[in-house]
């Protein structure tokens, strides 16, 4: 009965050693595609410290050797598809169209100095505070917004327009107190 037990442990102890290679050998071949997406499939382009984490003899290995062929054809099919070289033609009406420097002068018109606005002090006053005033306006709409939100649900005009009441006293007291309706047990 011990030995069967041990033989329990040792193919549990045998299955984890098992999976742990395959993980190791997962993050390794993730590696690898890392490698071949920055530095290509040729091992003379690697960097020293990358050669040295991958040996030739691990690259000889089934599925390293498939992923750098899987590398190597795809750099081949991209170097395939090269641009065409521009004709004669192409170049003669391309430099005829370029404006000389000569005709680059005569076209130029002097610019036209803007009329000086004086600033006002609002506009000035922003500008000191917000150096570029334009983020001023939607950050003081959202604070306006906020603070009519505030007042109107604390007053609570919303719900009770339709009811009013003679007292004075009354709606102070439902103002100060934030409620829609009057309560008698205060």
């Amino acid at each position: 009965m011990g030995s069967v037990m041990d033989g329990q442990d040792d193919t549990s102890t045998g299955s984890n050693a098992e999976n742990q290679l395959e993980r190791i050998q997962a993050d390794r071949l993730e590696r690898l595609d890392d490698v071949l997406n920055i530095y290509g499939a040729q091992y003379a382009d690697w960097p020293e410290a990358v050669r040295l984490e991958f040996p030739r003899d691990d690259l000889a290995q089934p599925a390293f050797a498939q992923r750098i062929e899987e590398e190597r054809a795809f750099a081949q099919l991209l170097n395939m598809d090269t641009a065409p070289s521009p004709t004669a033609s192409l170049r003669a009406s391309i430099l005829a169209s370029a404006p000389s420097a000569t005709n680059a002068k005569a076209t130029q018109q002097p610019l036209k100095r803007a009329a000086v606005v004086p600033k006002s002090r609002v506009r000035v006053w922003v500008e000191t505070l917000w150096s570029d005033g334009a983020n001023l306006i939607p950050a003081g709409a959202l604070a306006a917004s906020i603070m009519g939100g505030v007042i109107l649900g604390s007053t609570g005009v919303t719900g009770n327009l339709a009811t009013t009441t003679t007292d004075p006293t009354e709606e102070l007291m439902t103002l100060a107190f934030a409620d829609t309706q009057y309560s008698g047990d205060w």
